[in-house]
């Protein structure tokens, strides 16, 4: 079963060199790295992919996190982790090959424990690569997953650094300088994030659907008409399970537009919500 968003991080042990035999050049013995110690209190940029050495992971994959670097910092990001079912020795070799290293962690899971963990296994066998991992990127707050994008088969259209900032919770962002009221829009946000930091304590623990109810009761029990939240959010909730069966076994851009498409076929005026979510999408492009 594929890890969802709202669900924690498995845990798992995974594989770090990031020094080198000054002598004869080798990654030194690596270190181990438990998952679940080293994501507490952080914000985590995740990205894996089938592996090291490969041409779209090393001209496009790793290239898109070392350019967007400061642009995900500034977003409050602590970490990037580029992962793959490679060993820490090649992790830590192809990071310094690509001038990545101590800019962004490279770790090994060798055994693809943790690839199998998160259900993101990839079976290459029949190329003779054995199991590797699929291509995605997750943005992961505290060991719980905020956001996933997960590529179809032979496919980089979504897992890129571009579109992770320019999607999900980093596309929920408010940017009040250009607001008609600057103050009055800082002062909102910031009761948005407490709200949400609040629902956020309420609910720690709870994994997948009954993380997402108790964010929703919690939530909108700090609105300001509680049932009328609970209502409008029970037919969002709906029409998106609805969206998800219809879609189903679709993945990357053709997954996106179909349930762009199934969920404004359920909007009031179908047309204007087509509309709106394809200008959203052309503003995301021209960012990238």
């Amino acid at each position: 079963m594929t890890i969802k968003v709202g669900e924690r991080l498995p845990d798992g042990k995974l594989m770090e060199s990031t020094e080198f035999d000054s002598g004869t050049q080798c990654a030194m013995p690596p270190k181990e790295v438990n998952v679940g110690d080293a994501v507490r209190g952080k914000k985590i940029a995740i990205f894996g992919l089938p592996g090291a050495y490969t041409p779209t992971c090393s001209a496009k994959h790793v290239p898109s996190y070392v350019q967007n670097l400061d642009k995900l910092k500034g977003k409050g990001v602590n970490e990037i982790w580029c992962v793959a079912t490679n060993d820490a020795f090649v992790m830590a070799h192809w990071g310094r090959d690509q001038k990545a290293l101590g800019k962004i962690r490279f770790l090994g899971d060798g055994s693809a424990q943790w690839t199998k963990a998160l259900g993101l296994e990839l079976d290459l066998n029949p190329r003779g690569m054995g199991t590797r991992m699929q291509r995605f990127s997750m943005l992961v707050d505290n060991g719980v997953v905020k956001q996933l994008n997960v590529e179809g088969p032979g496919k980089f259209e979504v897992s890129d650094a571009a579109t992770l900032l320019s999607t999900g919770v980093f596309a929920q962002q408010r940017d009040c300088s250009k607001a008609k009221d600057p103050a009055r829009c800082e002062e909102r946000v910031a009761k948005m994030k407490a709200a949400h930091s609040q629902a956020e304590k309420a609910c720690e623990g709870k994994q997948g659907d009954a993380r997402h109810d108790c964010m929703r009761k919690q939530m909108c029990a700090q609105a300001k008409d509680p049932k009328a939240c609970m209502e409008r959010t029970a037919k969002m909730k709906a029409a998106h399970g609805k969206a998800e069966k219809a879609c189903e076994g679709k993945q990357g851009d053709a997954h996106r537009d179909c349930m762009r498409h199934e969920m404004c076929a359920q909007a009031k005026d179908p047309a204007k919500c087509e509309a709106r979510a394809k200008a959203n999408r052309e503003r995301r492009e021209q960012k990238k």
